[in-house]
């Protein structure tokens, strides 16, 4: 009898799992897209770029091969990931209608669901981060070891800056495993894709590249424009094209330092120095310079050096500037538009500002407005959480020895460690903060449901 009311249990899991998630992808087929089917760097996965790993590339002629479309795949992946994240809640016994609230938080991002109908490997990044959070629950079970192996090493092999994500969860599965050696099956499995992808990449190509050498050079010409830079702590070969970025992008941090708004600021900077990564070569006094780009690319690691040796402080404000810039949504389009046509003319650069950035279409500036809002609410609430769950780390010695509070830990940790990383070596960019947009739905469930608690004991 046990038996039958079990599997009906299951059973009945498995016919809801498969409804929901068909609505789900009813849901985002159906909404706005805001993103365009290709962007620029569409291409590079699509020929398969050796500046791109393998797996994304593979992923689509495959589907090709079989016959499925890769749109199609893409929501259907990211829909079961969304319910699957529901499914947690609610094993972590949070009221249904929290769920509802967070399930509509998920779907209604068109920003978030958009990327599953564009060719980029966000949006499987995005299902695979999901699933490994409801993997995390069951980690004891050696079937979610297994599992969290395989989605942690399709995380490492597909991007870049899923490698981060990939280090931290596997950090915190060894607190959270009851037996440690169960860790080497993680392993192991967490290896599979990394050498498959290996395997896929070498086949093509002879050695990787890199982006990193572009975002280095693209650091040091915006904050060339900077009083503080001193051209003459840098190697003499450097020093021409650095006198004529310092004339270029002078402009750029004057302009800047007019802007009140710390948010606009931190976006419009990132876009510079998107300008300076790829637009700077192209300027007609450094093509007349006969400079050798692929020789200038080769000096990243001393460039890097002598960036941090003689402006760290400017480096250390401009990564900081790319934090805040990662939470500034849509504030560059709602100024643009505001502005009127004679006072955008003012702006530096403008006509390459407006390359640097994919097409998009927008929705109305009221509904932009509103997201902003709504981002600086999770800016606030992942900075007072990070500074309560901290404080509680440094006065509680059991603090650690409650999952729910490794959870916190470990969202946390995640999520700030992801955008700091990114903030250094990169730029800002809402498409960065969207990997992490569940767990900072999880934070702000989880920090409401202390809240609560706190208000109820005090």
């Amino acid at each position: 009898m046990n038996f039958l009311i079990s599997r009906s249990y299951h059973i009945t899991r498995i016919f809801s799992l498969i409804f929901f998630s068909f609505v789900t992808y009813i849901f985002i087929d159906y909404s706005p897209s805001i993103l365009e089917g290709k962007q620029p760097d569409s291409s590079g996965y699509i020929i398969g770029d050796p500046l791109r790993p393998s797996i994304y590339h593979y992923i689509i002629k495959s589907l090709s091969y079989l016959g499925i479309d890769l749109f199609f795949f893409q929501k259907t992946i990211l829909s079961i990931s969304i319910v699957c994240l529901c499914y947690f809640l609610r094993k972590q016994k949070i009221n249904i209608f929290v769920i509802i609230i967070f399930y509509f938080f998920l779907t209604l991002n068109f920003y978030y669901t958009s990327f599953a109908k564009t060719v980029l490997s966000e949006s499987i990044l995005f299902s695979l981060i999901n699933f490994t959070v409801l993997c995390l629950i069951k980690i004891n079970e050696r079937k979610s070891q297994i599992i969290l192996g395989l989605l942690l090493g399709m995380i490492f092999a597909l991007k870049p800056i899923g490698i981060i994500i990939a280090i931290i969860i596997l950090f915190f599965s060894i607190i959270l495993l009851d037996k440690k050696i169960n860790f080497l099956t993680i392993i192991f499995c967490f290896l599979l894709p990394i050498i498959l992808e290996s395997h896929l990449f070498y086949k093509n190509h002879d050695k990787r590249h890199s982006l990193l050498p572009i975002t280095i050079a693209g650091k040091l010409f915006v904050l060339s424009g900077k009083n503080s830079f001193d051209i003459e702590k840098y190697p003499s070969e450097l020093k021409p094209i650095l006198r004529i970025s310092k004339n270029e992008y002078s402009e750029v941090h004057s302009y800047l330092s007019t802007i009140k708004n710390p948010f606009l600021r931190s976006e419009l900077l990132s876009d510079y120095e998107a300008v300076a990564q790829f637009q700077t070569f192209k300027l007609k006094k450094i093509i007349q310079l006969n400079y050798d780009k692929s020789e200038f690319y080769k000096k990243s690691n001393l460039i890097a050096y002598n960036l941090v040796k003689n402006n760290f402080l400017d480096l250390f404000t401009l990564s900081f500037s790319h934090y805040l810039g990662n939470w500034s949504i849509g504030s560059k389009f709602i100024f643009f538009e505001r502005e009127s046509l004679n006072k955008v003319k003012e702006i530096p650069k403008i006509v390459e500002l407006r390359k640097s950035s994919g097409p998009i279409t927008l929705p109305r500036l009221e509904l932009l407005f509103l997201a902003q809002l709504f981002f600086i609410f999770l800016f606030l609430v992942l900075t007072f959480f990070t500074l309560f769950t901290f404080f509680n780390l440094i006065k509680e010695r059991l603090f650690l020895k409650n999952k729910k509070n490794i959870f916190d830990i470990l969202y946390i940790f995640l999520v700030q460690t992801y955008l700091i990383v990114v903030s250094i070596v990169n730029i800002s960019t809402p498409r960065y903060l969207m990997v992490v947009y569940p767990i900072l739905l999880l934070i702000v469930i989880r920090s409401g449901y202390l809240f609560l608690s706190l208000t109820k004991k005090s």
